[in-house]
Order: structure tokens, then sequence, then C-alpha cells
């Protein structure tokens, strides 16, 4: 049960700094037979914060994976499309569709290739 007592006391932990004599008297009244609740309470938040901070990391990786994964796939398939369409591509061309980094920007090229006639009129010369 969460009393007033470890309420103040997380807030004077959380909130407050403490100088070195405060700190240490804070630490001495928190270990105290009255404070052993709130110190197993403690440590339970602890553990549910970092298991929510790990789970927040996995989906904010999972999502960046997800993008990354969008954005290689569609520079592949452009430089499958320009390369069945217009034959082998320069280095030149093939290091600037490998640097394209934003998905709209891959979706222009992409939907250009299907009108363009040369390679001239993908504007992928650098």
């Amino acid at each position: 049960m969460i009393t007033p007592k470890l309420l103040l006391m997380n807030l004077i932990e959380v909130y407050f700094e403490l100088g070195a004599a405060q700190a240490k008297r804070f630490e001495r009244l928190f270990s105290t037979e009255e404070f052993r609740e709130a110190e197993k309470m403690e440590v339970m938040w602890a553990d549910r914060m970092k298991a929510k901070w790990a789970k927040e990391g996995l989906e904010e990786g999972r999502e960046k994976g997800l993008i990354e994964g969008l954005i290689e796939g569609k520079r592949e398939a452009l430089l499958r499309q320009l390369t069945k369409k217009f034959g082998s591509l320069s280095e030149d061309v093939t290091a600037h569709v490998r640097a394209l980094q934003a998905v709209d920007e891959i979706d222009v090229y992409l939907d250009r290739v299907l009108t363009a006639t040369s390679l001239e009129e993908m504007e992928l010369d650098v």
C-alpha cells in the first residue's frame, strides 16, 4: 500500500537535490524499519521503469528498422528498374541512388523511371 510517507519520500528523492549532510540524513531515515516497504516499492518502481524504457527503445528501434528497410528496398527497386530500362549504370548513378535517404525522394525517381526515355531525363547524373 502506498502511504503518504512513501509518496513524500519518493518526492524528496526524485525532485530535490540534497546536500551531502541532508542526503546522509535522508538515507538513515529511509533505512529505518518504518520505510523498508518504501525501499521495496522503490526497487519495484525502478524495475517497472527499466522495463518500460526497454520496451519503448525496442519499439523505436523496430520502427527505425522498418523505415530503413523500406528505403533500402525502394533503392534496390529503383536500381533494378533503371538497369532494366537503360542498361548498366555508371558508378556515379549507382552511388547517387544508394545515397538517397527519403522515401518521398525515391518515390519521385520510381515514378520518373516509368516515363523517362534516358538517364539524363532521370536527372540522376552527378
